[in-house]
């Protein structure tokens, strides 16, 4: 499953509505998100989903992971 970049379409999105796909442990995986991941030398975008904070922001070839503290 393919997330939708949402960050891609406008870099100023500060609030979407998403679906958690996956949850394993502190990972959360989204349909769509606007949380830029790490790479390419570029930190990752932080932030919060609902309340909790979002710590780091890493993809492999499936996912987005979205690593949350709380």
């Amino acid at each position: 499953m393919k997330a939708i970049r949402l960050f891609q379409e406008n870099v100023y999105l500060s609030e979407a509505t998403a679906v958690v796909e996956k949850v394993d442990g502190e990972l959360v995986v989204l349909n769509q998100t606007i949380f830029f991941p790490t790479g390419g030398g570029q930190s990752c975008d932080l932030g919060q989903i609902n309340n909790f904070s979002v710590v780091d922001v890493s993809e492999d070839e499936e996912y987005i992971w979205h690593r949350v503290k709380d």
